[in-house]
């Protein structure tokens, strides 16, 4: 089978079509749950010095269900984007990595919330990260052929971001800087340009 950053069906092109609009759904799920949760400050009835409490213990919390949620998530960005066939996968289940992009959305939203340093950047990109290898995972058992998690993983990324950001351009430029690999050119600008276009014309708020 080809290598993660390889594209060599046409086919595919329909799963990243289909990536872009999972990365419209992420990013703009994202972006509300940043928007509601910095809204708390304003409703929140309790003294200032719990807030943050109350968010370290809640992003703790989630840490101890799983805490590849915690920190930038750059080492297990990187695990993804090597998977490169179903025998290098392990024990790694599908459906368990949108929960995985759920948590990391929150962790971040609570530590902004409560006063801590976070940003969107590798957020996004975690998030994407996620996503596509879930995506690829999910639908090999019934495509053509096997495909590359890796591959998925890395065009999840540049395509979220571009839906978070509206950044298209410097998503795919960013990925190209990441992998080195111009490989996925095709995808990479199918799936951003698309989530970036139809995220900005359902939310016009970056």
């Amino acid at each position: 089978s080809s290598p993660p950053g390889s594209f060599d069906d046409p086919r595919e092109l329909l799963l990243y079509l289909l990536l872009g609009l999972v990365a419209v759904a992420a990013g703009l799920l994202f972006v509300e749950i940043l928007t509601r949760v910095g809204q708390l400050k304003e409703t929140y009835r309790f003294p200032d010095w719990t807030r943050p409490l109350a968010a370290g213990i809640t992003v703790a919390a989630i840490g101890l269900l799983d805490d590849r949620a915690l920190g930038t998530g750059q080492s297990f960005i990187s695990e993804l984007m090597r998977i490169g066939d179903s025998n290098s996968i392990g024990d790694l289940v599908w459906w368990t990595l949108p929960i995985l992009a759920i948590f990391k959305m929150v962790t971040n939203a609570l530590t902004r919330s409560g006063g801590g340093s976070a940003g969107t950047f590798m957020p996004s990109l975690f998030i994407g990260a996620t996503l596509g290898t879930a995506l690829a995972i999910g639908i090999e058992p019934i495509w053509f052929h096997d495909l590359q998690p890796g591959s998925y993983a890395m065009v999840g990324m540049a395509a979220t971001f571009a839906a978070v950001a509206r950044a298209p351009l410097t998503a795919i430029m960013m990925v190209f800087e990441i992998t080195g690999n111009y490989a996925l050119v095709l995808p990479l600008m199918l799936a951003a340009s698309l989530a970036s276009f139809i995220a900005d014309r359902i939310h016009p708020d970056s």
